[in-house]
């Protein structure tokens, strides 16, 4: 059952981050014992990602919990020169986690009004970025109300395996869902070529930039 839509959009195309979560219906997380978010990927506009959820929902079977879909500006409008979205990458890393903190304030909100909800994140490409910088600001933040993580599923994910192994960025988030999987295709040309240098780029923005902590 199609519940409702979680939105940090400013704009179609690329835009910044917005200050608030925008959320229609109105709190329509409340009242469901099991919750599926839906996170799209990276260089999706707002109507991409929109039609990708809906051909999706039409797949899932009636008996579906109750589902919705978080929408995030993990993309950039360049105009008349689009076709240059894509190498915008590096410059997302920060919309990811700043759309992550706007979702771990939702979550947690329910949490509180709904105790002993269960949340299960299914995110593609950056999209799991996304996901796993929220888990991992609920771990790094226990005392916050938090849902039931029932099960994260991570598809083609735009995360560096490392990242999330030992004790580095995002170890801790990994491990509060209760299960998880993730699915990739070994012929996935993106992840094997692009994905490597579009890391490399980010992470040398990440250096230079004495402001972040």
């Amino acid at each position: 059952m199609f519940g409702g839509v979680l939105s940090v959009r400013t704009a179609c195309d690329g835009g910044p981050v917005a200050a608030s979560m925008f959320e229609t219906p109105i709190d329509w997380l409340n009242g469901a014992p099991h919750i599926v978010l839906f996170v799209h990927g990276y260089n999706n506009d707002a109507v991409e990602a929109r039609e990708a959820f809906e051909r999706l929902s039409t797949a899932l079977p009636t008996t579906f919990p109750k589902f919705g879909w978080f929408y995030w500006p993990g993309d950039a409008d360049f105009g008349w020169f689009d076709i240059l979205d894509f190498l915008s990458y590096p410059t997302e890393i920060p919309d990811a986690q700043h759309s992550a903190t706007l979702l771990v304030q939702r979550l947690s909100r329910l949490a509180r009004e709904s105790p002993g909800v269960e949340v299960t994140l299914l995110g593609h490409s950056l999209g799991c970025r996304v996901i796993l910088e929220c888990l991992q600001q609920f771990a790094a933040a226990p005392q916050l109300p938090q849902p039931d993580f029932r099960a994260v599923v991570l598809m083609a994910a735009a995360v560096g395996v490392e990242i999330v192994q030992g004790g580095n960025a995002l170890a801790a988030g990994v491990r509060l869902p209760r299960s998880g999987s993730v699915f990739f295709s070994t012929s996935d040309i993106v992840l094997q070529f692009a994905f490597p240098a579009g890391q490399t780029l980010a992470a040398q923005a990440h250096r230079r930039r004495p402001e972040h902590r």
